[in-house]
């Protein structure tokens, strides 16, 4: 019987190995987010996108639509440490976009002086959060990674 199940588990042992080794089974499929920048910017949000990155920041997701009558553009990324961040920029209030984000339990930490302007900077029990706001336009950059990382994500957007 032990044999029977070395038989047929070793096959699917080797099948699994080689996608993991030689077909890039762990890596993020790297999407264009182009389109979705696009679609936000034709409909008249003032589209940030990140400037100077290294190719280890890989764009995993995009998508640009019209939620609760203002447009909103979110675009996944995978940082260089492999942790998983989310830009959202929107027309909403940074009011409307924290409490529709993140949960109460966001505490401020700081006020950051970027290259990109002033962004305020949150913890949250995922992770991390920092939050830019000026008229009509609010950047919120969020996810489980280190703040070194979004501080250096935030700063390059341009």
């Amino acid at each position: 019987m032990i044999l029977s199940l070395a038989v047929l588990l070793l096959p699917i042992g080797a099948v699994f190995l080689f996608w993991a080794v030689f077909a890039g089974g762990n890596q993020p499929t790297v999407i264009d987010p182009k389109p979705a920048y696009n679609t936000a910017s034709h409909a008249g949000l003032d589209v940030r996108e990140p400037q100077g990155l290294s190719e280890d920041w890989k764009p995993v997701s995009s998508n640009a639509s019209e939620e609760s009558d203002a447009m909103t553009l979110r675009v996944g990324f995978q940082t260089p440490e492999e942790a998983g961040i989310q830009l959202v920029e929107t027309e909403a209030t940074s009011q409307e976009l924290m409490s529709s984000e993140l949960n109460d339990d966001a505490k401020f930490f700081e006020k950051l002086s970027l290259d990109s302007g002033e962004w305020r900077h949150y913890g949250t029990p995922g992770g991390n959060a920092l939050v830019y706001s000026e008229d009509g336009l609010t950047i919120l950059v969020h996810g489980e990674a280190e703040a070194a990382e979004l501080i250096e994500f935030a700063g390059s957007l341009a």
